[in-house]
């Protein structure tokens, strides 16, 4: 083992250790008034965010809190329009919060003064971080959205399980599913995301000019857990079957894997680590398709309603894609016995994503352009 690696485990160590003791002290220590408000807490990834939209557009349609906020990583900062959304904003560096103690305070005593009636922590996997903010908190009312995790040890966990008021204990729903039975449980409507993710034109007018109208495809080939990519590869292979313009997006870090599918044609345009969130939810509003893999991105476009291809494989078949299904969001695998593996492949290749040609992505899109008005 390396000792950059050595070290790192031995933070993480220290930091679940701290969180033990903080949510002890803290976890027992209830406020005896509370204010009429709400926090919602969901320390995940981008997809894990986005897919959340429908569940806090309807709780805050239900006017239930005189105020409500709402706790994400500070990188996701931009993806709503807060006003639109009608939720306050408290935004973490989850670094820091791990490693800074003085931030780490701060957080939390941030949240205590707010003295919330009702935390709902609805990330997708319960962690320290997550776990750490909703049991602080001081409230009574404290909901978790599974009673596993992944990351916490049985006898954490176990303990941390007696200091929630309400735990869903459905291990098989899909996370929009598990999300829409808890509005279900409580009565309140399930409502549509309307339009927090951003309006209207957000300085793009030098990328305007290089599209000829609305008839561009957007391609986002890249995910945060690469296993779940279709392959630099295949897209170029696909890039360069298809016709008009093209926009590639991505981060920063992913800008010059992105060159290389551009190399394939001058109608792609390589937009890696150049637009905010807000700014790719405008271009996917306006574009005929969008294509990828299982990503945030993939998300964004689905909850924005954009025509899409995505080329997810098995590994997490049914966790989260599919839903919301509707005929012009189209999911491409080969389907195979071991689906649902978490990617802990079998096999010496992932053939549920490499079985998926160019060729019949190319074939789908054909249909989906003639089904589309």
């Amino acid at each position: 083992m390396s000792s950059n690696k050595f070290v790192k485990r031995i933070f993480i160590f220290l930091s679940n250790l701290l969180s033990f003791i903080i949510t002890s002290i803290y976890g027992f220590r209830k406020f005896d008034k509370c204010n009429n408000s709400i926090l919602v807490i969901n320390t995940e990834k981008l997809g894990d965010i986005i897919l959340s939209a429908d569940f806090l557009v309807s709780l805050r349609n239900e006017n239930r809190y005189e105020k409500y906020d709402l706790l994400i990583p500070e990188n996701f900062s931009s993806l709503f329009d807060w006003n639109e959304l009608k939720f306050n904003s408290i935004t973490i560096s989850k670094n820091k919060y791990r490693y800074n103690l003085f931030y780490r305070l701060k957080i939390i005593n941030l949240i205590r003064q707010k003295r919330y009636s009702h935390v709902i922590n609805i990330t997708e996997e319960r962690g320290m971080i997550n776990e750490e903010l909703t049991l602080i908190s001081g409230t009574e009312h404290k909901t978790a959205m599974k009673n596993t995790s992944l990351y916490l040890p049985n006898f954490i966990l176990n303990r941390n399980n007696k200091l929630y008021s309400d735990i869903l204990d459905f291990p098989y729903m899909n996370e929009y599913e598990r999300l829409s039975y808890y509005l279900l449980k409580n009565k309140i409507r399930l409502a549509g995301n309307n339009n927090i993710f951003g309006n209207g034109n957000i300085s793009l007018e030098s990328i305007n000019t290089k599209l000829k109208g609305k008839n561009y495809i957007i391609i986002g080939p890249m995910s945060s857990e690469m296993d779940k990519s279709w392959g630099i590869d295949n897209y170029k292979q696909l890039c360069s079957m298809l016709k008009g313009d093209i926009i590639l997006i991505g981060k920063e870090d992913e800008r010059d894997k992105l060159g290389l599918i551009c190399s394939v044609g001058e109608n792609i345009l390589n937009l890696g680590g150049k637009l905010s969130l807000k700014q790719i939810a405008y271009l996917m509003k306006n574009c005929s398709l969008y294509i990828g893999n299982d990503s945030g991105l993939t998300h964004l476009a689905h909850q924005l309603n954009t025509p899409l291809i995505a080329i997810i494989g098995g590994g997490k078949y049914g966790k989260f894609f599919p839903y919301k299904e509707r005929q012009d969001a189209v999911l491409l695998f080969d389907q195979m016995n071991c689906f649902g593996c978490d990617w802990n492949c079998i096999h010496d290749k992932k053939y549920c994503l490499i079985n998926v040609t160019p060729e019949s992505v190319y074939d789908k899109i054909n249909l989906l352009k003639a089904k589309t008005p």
